[in-house]
């Protein structure tokens, strides 16, 4: 359903019978092929309306960084969404298996969303661990280890 279509009142008295009779929710959107936000907002709008408001009001996100050799949690202001696949290799991930890169402590909001793999390869290139193994491969293929 379209946001901010308006709900036909067949479907919310439906939803409402469908309830008192102890449907789960996700029971009741696979028999009416509606979402959870919807049923959401038929059955409980006033939390409906808190979590919108609340994600309106969201520009801030948690960072776990190292910071002077201690792990540090902060907030971000200046939030990028979260997209669903790996912003260096592309690969789908679950949103969750997302990763904040960020290069300068001082500008935590200038990053990447990378997926685990390539959170651990940006962080040794920019550790420089990238240039001691291409120095240690052209000596393996010269003969020199």
């Amino acid at each position: 359903m379209p946001k901010n279509k308006k709900i036909s009142l067949e479907v919310e008295a439906k939803v409402l019978e469908l309830r008192s009779q102890g449907k789960l929710y996700r029971e009741i959107a696979s028999e009416l092929g509606v979402g959870k936000v919807t049923l959401e907002r038929i059955l409980n709008p006033e939390a409906h309306k808190r979590r919108i408001l609340t994600r309106k009001r969201r520009r801030t996100f948690i960072v776990h960084t190292v910071i002077g050799g201690k792990r540090r949690r902060l907030e971000v202001v200046g939030r990028r969404p979260r997209p669903s696949e790996c912003e260096l290799c592309g690969r789908k991930t679950k949103r969750r298996g997302l990763d904040w890169h960020h290069w300068d402590d001082e500008h935590l909001e200038q990053g990447l969303w990378l997926c685990m793999a390539c959170h651990r390869f940006a962080g040794s290139i920019e550790n420089g661990r990238h240039e001691r193994y291409l120095g240690l491969k052209s000596k393996a293929i010269r003969g020199e280890l």
